[in-house]
Parts: C-alpha cells; sequence; structure tokens
C-alpha cells in the first residue's frame, strides 16, 4: 500500500527535523521513554492522512512521540538522521513495503526534548522493544553527484537583510530560502540514492523557487523517480550526474518484531 501525498510529507517533514542539530527544547537529565505502545498499524492510507490533516500527528508535541504507519527502517532514518539507502541487511519484513507500526510513547520527563535527544530516545526504543543491533561500514555504492548546470546556477545568494522573494500565488510552497545543506537532504527524499554536493556553494544561505509537486505525486505513485531531475535542472540551474563513491551505511545486524502491548 503506497502511503498519500499528506502523509509522505508528514513523514519527510519529521525526517528532515531529525537530520537537523537540535536546538529547541529544555535540556534533558534522561533519554529514555517512560512508556512505549507499538501496535502492528492497522490503518488504511486514508486514515493516516485525515490524522495528519486534523493535527493528530505532529512526530513530537511537548514530551509525547507519535509516529503512524511506520516500518523499522523509517524510525531507523529518524534516529540516525539517514536515508533508507543508507540502511542495508533489513530483513523484508522490516523495510519499505513491509510491516508497519504505530509507535506512541512519552518521555520521563515533561517538556519537548531537543532534537538529538529525541534521536537518542528513538535508538533506545528500537534496541528495547525490536532488538535492533547494527553497525556502519564504508561500501561502493551508487550515488547521484550534485553540479552546476552548464546554463548557469539560478540560486541566490541571500545577503545580510534581504528579504525573500515574493511567494508565487499558484505554488507558494515552491519559494524556499535554506542552506545547500537542507536543499540536499529535500532532493534526497525523492531519489533511490545518496547525493554527494560538488556544487562548490558555500554561502550560509540561497533564496530558489524548488516546484516539488510532480516529484511528490510520483513518489506516493512508487514508481522510479524522474521528475526531480527535471526540476533540478530548471527551477536550480543543477545536474544530478549518477556516479559510484564509498559511502558510509548502517548494517542491521539483528532485528526481531515487537512484543504489541
Amino acid at each position: 500500500m503506497q502511503r498519500g501525498v499528506g502523509w509522505t510529507l508528514a513523514l519527510v517533514f519529521v525526517k528532515l527535523l531529525a537530520a537537523q542539530k537540535g536546538t529547541g527544547g529544555s535540556v534533558r537529565s534522561s533519554g529514555s521513554f517512560q512508556a512505549a505502545s507499538i501496535k502492528r498499524s492497522r490503518s488504511s492510507d486514508a486514515d493516516s492522512w485525515r490524522r495528519v490533516a486534523s493535527r493528530e500527528v505532529q512526530g513530537i508535541s511537548g514530551n509525547l512521540f507519535r509516529a503512524p504507519l511506520v516500518t523499522v527502517t523509517d524510525l531507523i532514518e529518524m534516529a540516525y538522521a539517514v536515508k533508507e539507502y543508507e540502511i542495508a541487511g533489513a530483513p523484508r519484513w522490516a523495510s519499505t513495503g513491509g510491516e508497519k507500526f504505530d509507535v506512541v510513547a512519552r518521555a520521563d520527563t515533561p517538556g519537548k526534548p531537543a532534537d538529538a535527544e529525541l534521536r537518542s530516545m528513538i535508538k533506545q526504543l528500537l534496541s528495547d522493544r525490536f532488538r535492533l543491533s547494527l553497525h556502519s561500514e564504508m561500501r561502493e555504492t551508487a550515488v547521484y553527484e550534485l553540479l552546476p548546470d552548464s546554463k548557469g546556477i539560478k540560486l541566490k545568494e541571500v545577503r545580510p537583510g534581504s528579504k525573500m522573494e515574493r511567494r508565487a500565488p499558484e505554488n507558494p510552497l515552491a519559494t524556499r530560502r535554506s542552506s545547500i545543506e537542507v536543499l540536499v537532504s529535500i532532493l534526497s527524499n525523492f531519489v533511490d540514492r545518496p547525493i554527494v554536493d560538488l556544487t562548490g556553494l558555500t554561502a550560509e544561505q540561497y533564496d530558489y523557487r524548488l516546484d516539488l509537486q510532480e516529484a511528490v505525486a510520483e513518489k506516493r505513485a512508487g514508481g522510479l523517480p524522474s521528475a526531480i531531475f527535471s526540476s533540478v535542472r530548471e527551477d536550480l540551474g543543477l545536474v544530478l550526474r549518477p556516479a559510484k563513491r564509498p559511502i558510509r551505511v548502517l548494517v542491521v545486524d539483528h532485528v526481531e518484531r515487537p512484543s504489541e502491548n
């Protein structure tokens, strides 16, 4: 069963938060969940999207963490700030297209945990409830190199005090401001291999327009990525070039189905 666009974007958002440095939340003395419910998901994709739309699902709200309709590899991605293609050795039932779970867990103290602590808590949850053990190693693998297009880069460096370009009313989410690192994280959600930044762009932030509507629809349909390549070239003046490079991957040594509670 494929996820709907809304849940796809919600999960992408949670993973992007996990991939960035934690800046919010109070400092915590303990990094664990006081109680956690993990059950095989029986929700339909439409049910999950309705819960996202109604704000029932927020990832982390206060000290309550919700992750409906997730696989084990989804949780590994959140906990270790990696993409699916940086995980190897997971059994089929634990991977994309495998068994999905509804996870609800409450931290042991009040207040929203910082992002780094939330990752640590999810790691502990994976260890305690899924008996997950893994190790990292370097592997030669297929990647995409992000390079400037011959026609010129369209990203604009943000100058101190400059205002963001006015958003287009027909697609307001296409107008963005971010670092290259965040841009690479966004693009990585729509391709099937790691992206290596070779743009040479080093400014703190850039303004750009990036229309992801076709890429999101394509991801929802479960097909191979294609729309993102034209969007990157036409909107950003960059290209994604296939190549092979050694990258660090997480190798799953052991994982078990959790007992429901």
